[in-house]
């Protein structure tokens, strides 16, 4: 899930202030997708996703 990850980490500290404002605009439609993929999931599909979601985070 290397889209989680990613995700995590843009989400995370995409609101750094010493980052530049466009540091995050290359993975902008990736976010898109990923967001329109979860949107797409299931209530189960999505608590199971976040359930894992949540274990990996919490794991590192």
């Amino acid at each position: 899930m290397a889209s989680c990850e990613m995700y995590r980490t843009i989400k995370g500290i995409s609101e750094s202030n010493d980052l530049p404002k466009d540091y995050f605009d290359k993975y902008r439609s990736q976010i898109s997708n990923f967001e329109h993929i979860l949107s797409q999931l299931t209530f189960m599909e999505r608590q199971v996703i976040e359930h894992d979601f949540i274990r990996r985070v919490d794991s590192n």
